[in-house]
């Protein structure tokens, strides 16, 4: 059996064994670092970092890039009805782009309607606010639709 010093001891001497290994990999994951940075600051024009343009996108035969809605602030999530209506979670209001608000909007018969189904106010900062819509798989029974947001709280520091 071991005393508690041994123990000691040994553990001392393998965290001091590891030790040595741990400089390299922290010095190459350094170096690795400066090189992208160093790469990123040569090139004043960061046109490497940008996303495809649409027109750049090859799609199979048969297949076209074209908008299906447009007039929507910052749409977040959506989901479908059975009967066909495209439900749209987006940023915003009717009066405001605001991140601390959130709306539903319906596109049905390939028109996006003009009044909103339902506004909300919600903590729209960082990771939050509006995120997610689903419709319940009884809907066409039950009628609900389930909304993934963060509410403001009438507690928390800026109400959030």
């Amino acid at each position: 059996m071991r005393s508690p010093a041994n123990t000691s001891s040994n553990a001392t001497w393998q965290a001091q064994a590891r030790q040595p290994q741990r400089l390299p990999r922290t010095l190459a994951c350094i170096l690795l670092c400066l090189a992208f940075v160093s790469q990123g600051a040569a090139q004043p024009n960061a046109a490497a970092f940008r996303p495809l343009a649409p027109a750049a996108i090859q799609l199979p035969d048969g297949f076209v890039n074209e908008p299906v809605v447009s007039g929507l602030l910052a749409p977040r999530a959506f989901d479908w009805t059975p009967d066909g209506r495209l439900l749209i979670l987006e940023r915003g209001s009717e009066t405001s782009d605001d991140i601390n608000f959130a709306s539903i909007r319906v596109f049905k018969n390939s028109a996006l309607l003009p009044t909103r189904a339902l506004t909300l106010d919600v903590c729209g900062d960082g990771e939050r606010g509006a995120l997610g819509i689903a419709i319940d798989p009884a809907f066409a029974d039950n009628g609900f639709i389930y909304l993934y947001y963060t509410r403001p709280s009438a507690g928390a520091p800026g109400g959030c």
